[in-house]
């Protein structure tokens, strides 16, 4: 029992089936029948613990049950108990989990540096030193590869980004783009990772 390589670096929802609490991440690692799920939250998950989780990809919504066979801080292995199910995406977007890309966040003649951690077709998840009001207009020229993809978007939220001290987690929803940037943020979204790049070489 495993799961499909396409869920690499996407979006997965927990529910602990214990408690029924539930908790967000991104799926890392794909590897004889375990995922391991990264995670920013503080709650400790333990050894044995039960989860029906739910990840997004782009052509599939996958569903199935598993119990933590490993647990370390912001990871967890996940063992896959049962065959996995394939349906139909949800409305919700696939998104990418991001290596922290260098940006820089512009707005109402303000700068400040940040990075980019998440990205969908018309969303992006960035962290910086700036509180910035939701609903404000923002620009964003991401470094990647050698060149730099210029967004605009509207703040959807702002609020404390708990793994990093005075630093700030705004999403965004994007404007429309040209063609080349929007390509360009395509190409990101869309990128396939081989197992070793996604994941970290600390763990």
């Amino acid at each position: 029992m495993s799961l499909r390589k396409e869920f690499l670096n996407r979006r997965t929802r927990l529910q602990r089936l214990s408690d029924g609490r539930f908790f967000y991440g991104w799926i890392k690692s794909i590897k004889d029948g375990v995922v391991t799920v990264y995670s920013d939250t503080e709650d400790l998950h333990r050894r044995g613990d039960r989860y029906a989780l739910e990840a997004f990809g782009i052509q599939h919504l996958a569903q199935f049950f598993g119990t933590v066979a490993l647990t370390e801080p912001r990871y967890i292995d996940v063992a896959i108990e049962q065959p996995v199910k394939y349906l139909d995406p949800t409305p919700e977007e696939a998104r990418t989990h991001i290596s922290d890309l260098p940006l820089t966040v512009t707005w109402e003649g303000e700068s400040v540096e940040g990075f980019l951690v998440d990205a969908s077709a018309h969303g992006a998840g960035v962290v910086s030193l700036a509180y910035i009001d939701k609903g404000e207009t923002v620009s964003l020229a991401i470094r990647v590869g050698g060149t730099t993809i210029q967004l605009k978007g509207e703040v959807r939220y702002c609020r404390k980004h708990r793994p990093l001290k005075d630093h700030f987690r705004l999403g965004l929803r994007l404007f429309p783009t040209d063609r080349l940037d929007s390509a360009k943020w395509s190409a990101l979204v869309n990128a396939e990772y081989d197992e070793q790049a996604a994941k970290p070489a600390a763990r």
